[in-house]
């Protein structure tokens, strides 16, 4: 019961917090600077990406196509 109520209490404090950023990037106040998007049939290509060290910036794994 314990484990439930905190994993519950953890996903609302996550859930306001994302709220929170995108407020921010709505208003242009946080900009993401995104290095590369990779889709997601290509993430161990991503992962090792990352792992070279070049990356200068996020980067972003798309895991659906928004329409």
């Amino acid at each position: 019961m314990i484990l439930t109520s905190l994993s519950v209490m953890l996903k609302c404090v996550a859930s306001e917090g994302l709220e929170q950023l995108a407020e921010l990037m709505s208003q242009g106040k946080l900009k993401v600077h995104l290095d590369r998007v990779w889709p997601l049939e290509e993430t161990a290509a991503a992962h090792e990406y990352c792992e070279r060290g070049h990356v200068r910036g996020k980067v972003g794994i798309l895991v659906k196509q928004m329409e």
